[in-house]
């Protein structure tokens, strides 16, 4: 979904200090080590799996930095985009919070409102990574299963490096004259008895949802070079991205500077 321009405050930051792509899902199950492949012949990325079972002599991950504070993001939320937009794309968020039961009020008492701008914000994130170095000097004298069925010369390999997660996010909503939308939180909080979900009103009149998990939304990559002939691994920092236009009859794929691997996997960016 093209709904966020990379000059978005809280995009930048992805951008331009994390080097990150955003993914159009949350997910629990984003490791590092993961190895997402682009095959040129669908035009599409693979679901994901992990670099051990596609190297040989099976490489060992080094020791990850959990939970870093990724305070410079938790303070910043994206401009206001469409309300109905927003909501859409935030709502596997949510659904993964345990809220998907009460996504229709939420929806319908913002509406009461006049609900037409959202933003939102990950109040809690934190960052897991790996030390690029030590896992590069891991990979030395490995080399990619060459008769492995996911293996060809013409695909593209790229390596999560580093994970943003977050079990908390925030939305803020506005009407047609930029006021705060405010609903009512008690009565949701009532719904979420069961669900171990808690809503939070904040002094904006903004909600933060308080989720049970932490989803990763966020991944660095580096893409994975072999050269067959002086049969040697190589890492290179992904700041060149591929950009698919979608699966749309006509569909090609296109080296740009913008984060985004492949539209049902990552978010594009305008």
């Amino acid at each position: 979904m093209e709904l966020f321009k990379k000059t978005d405050p809280l995009i930048k930051i992805f951008l331009n200090q994390y080097g990150m792509n955003l993914l159009q899902i949350p997910r629990e199950d984003v490791s590092i080590g993961d190895l997402y492949i682009y095959d040129p012949r669908i035009k599409a990325v693979s679901s994901k799996g992990s670099i051990t079972y596609f190297l040989t002599p099976e490489p060992k991950i080094p020791e990850l930095t959990l939970g870093a504070s990724m305070a410079d993001l938790t303070d910043t939320a994206t401009k206001e985009v469409d309300f109905n937009a927003g909501l859409n794309l935030v709502s596997s968020f949510l659904e993964k919070f345990g809220v998907g039961l009460i996504l229709g009020k939420v929806k319908a008492d913002y509406e009461s409102k006049g609900a037409k701008t959202i933003k939102f914000s990950f109040p809690k994130a934190e960052k897991d990574s790996v030390d690029s170095m030590h896992l590069a000097k891991n990979l030395i004298d490995t080399k990619p299963i060459l008769n492995h069925p996911f293996y060809s010369r013409n695909n593209r390999y790229f390596i999560v490096m580093a994970t943003a997660k977050t079990s908390a996010l925030t939305i803020a909503v506005q009407d047609k004259s930029k006021r705060n939308a405010d609903i009512d939180v008690k009565a949701l909080n009532q719904e979420l008895a069961s669900a171990n979900t808690k809503i939070d009103k904040e002094s904006n009149s903004a909600i933060t949802f308080n989720g049970r998990k932490k989803l990763v939304f966020a991944v660095e990559l580096q893409e994975l070079l072999y050269d067959e002939k002086a049969k040697k691994i190589q890492l290179k920092p992904s700041r060149e991205y591929i950009k698919l236009k979608g699966k749309r009859k006509g569909a090609t794929p296109q080296i740009k500077k913008q984060p985004g691997i492949d539209d049902s996997v990552f978010i594009n960016l305008i």
